[in-house]
């Protein structure tokens, strides 16, 4: 109750004080409190002990190889460290192959089944950023995506290769490239 009587205070000071304040410039919280809020209270700074997503999934794949990494309800796959590990070196292989690097961005279509964490470990161990593509989404928009982001490639899930999202996403890809080529004639 005295929290919310010195909340109720600062909202009547300010509305005395301040003639010709709008609501949308009230505040219930003092600046004491806010500074509490956000400075104290957020203090939540720690030491992190590994380096990035693909140094830890290593580190684990070390330690613990036959450790279950993840279970994936909707093909009913399971997953081990080592094995999350292998396939993901074996698509940043193929990356690397087609001459992904650094600093690229990497299309990522795919459903939420196995093929997501692997797409993502093996863009990120050929050192690339990835760019998440829903096969929900409507085919320009992913378009866009792609577009706006310069992906320079796109890593498909296996079995969404044959979709008919797949396909139109495809005939968009190619009629925005003609666009584009146009426009730049």
């Amino acid at each position: 109750a005295p929290r919310i009587a010195a909340h109720v205070g600062q909202l009547v000071d300010q509305v005395v004080d301040g003639a010709g304040l709008t609501v949308s410039a009230l505040s219930i919280v003092s600046p004491a409190e806010l500074g509490l809020q956000l400075d104290d209270w957020n203090a939540t700074d720690a030491p992190v002990s590994f380096g990035s997503v693909p140094e830890l999934v290593e580190w684990r794949a070390e330690c613990s190889p036959n450790a279950v990494a993840f279970e994936c309800e909707a093909d009913a796959t399971t997953l081990t460290y080592s094995e999350w590990l292998r396939a993901g070196r074996s698509l940043a292989s193929r990356l690397h192959e087609a001459g992904v690097g650094r600093g690229a961005v990497v299309g990522l279509y795919s459903d939420r089944g196995c093929s997501l964490p692997i797409g993502v470990l093996g863009i990120q161990l050929a050192g690339a950023a990835y760019l998440a593509l829903e096969p929900s989404l409507p085919a320009a928009r992913l378009a866009f995506m792609i577009e706006d982001s310069g992906a320079s490639a796109i890593v498909v899930a296996s079995g969404l290769q044959t979709s008919s999202r797949f396909e139109a996403l495809s005939n968009e890809l190619a009629r925005s490239e003609a666009v584009s080529s146009q426009n730049r004639a």
